[in-house]
């Protein structure tokens, strides 16, 4: 993934609601004119709007090549999961890494303080992306974004956010998180001992089965009692079988 590709401009819940529906009905050659049309009512669409549309356009309408079965996936079951929020934090994850780097440099601060505060958030962010202005506007937008979704709360113009909700992840939903998590991080592989206590996913309360085939990931074991998470390039129909996952320990 691009690591030149910021998410510059904040999201509403409901913008991301209205292009993950337009995602899941129309033909990709006439979504984003879809999504023009149903989001006209709901905001003006002048340049600044056209720059948000292009946002939800990566995210849910065509996806970096790499994130583009991640995403499918989600399109085909988006409808029987109930709140789409998790869904959202997970597309967003596959398709920009800056919202995952936003997303880790929160949850580490989270775990360590009752609160974030923007001015160390931006400084880890200006670490990895440079310190240019840009990086401090797009790490504003990502916060926005995670406080309009209630994950971080925290008056607007506040000095730090601190948690919000915890948003429960079906069993069906997890592994694709973690394959969202791989793709944030550029990686092919996690250890399965990180996922819970992975800070782009602070957000997340985790099952403590997972109940599904998932096409796009494997588990293995290493040795040394090391299981494996790994990206499966030419997924097989079989995916994943149910088993406990962190039945002890973790968090969620």
């Amino acid at each position: 993934m691009k690591r030149d590709a910021i998410m510059d401009r904040a999201l509403e819940s409901v913008w991301l609601d209205v292009a993950l529906q337009v995602a899941s009905e129309a033909r990709s050659d006439t979504a984003r004119t879809i999504l023009a049309s149903r989001l006209r009512d709901r905001l003006d669409l002048s340049a600044r709007w056209d720059k948000r549309l292009t946002v939800l356009s990566h995210i849910w309408l065509d996806p970096p090549e790499e994130a583009k079965p991640c995403v499918d996936w989600a399109l085909g079951r988006a409808s029987g999961l109930g709140d789409p929020r998790l869904l959202h934090v997970g597309a967003m994850l596959a398709t920009y890494s800056f919202f995952g780097d936003v997303c880790a440099a929160l949850g580490r601060e989270l775990s360590l303080h009752a609160e974030a505060r923007l001015t160390s958030i931006r400084r880890r962010l200006r670490a990895r992306w440079g310190d240019r202005p840009e990086v401090d506007v797009a790490a504003r937008a990502v916060t926005r974004t995670l406080r309009n979704l209630g994950v971080v709360a925290g008056r607007r113009g506040a000095p730090a956010v601190v948690p919000g909700e915890r948003l429960p992840a079906p069993p069906v939903l997890a592994p694709w998180l973690v394959h969202a998590l791989l793709l944030t991080r550029g990686t092919d592989e996690v250890d399965a001992r990180e996922v819970r206590g992975s800070p782009e996913l602070f957000m997340v309360e985790w099952p403590r089965t997972w109940g599904m085939r998932y096409p796009h990931l494997e588990r293995f074991n290493e040795g040394g009692n090391r299981m494996v998470y790994r990206l499966r390039r030419q997924p097989e129909p079989s995916g994943f079988r149910q088993e406990a996952f962190f039945a002890v320990g973790g968090t969620g």
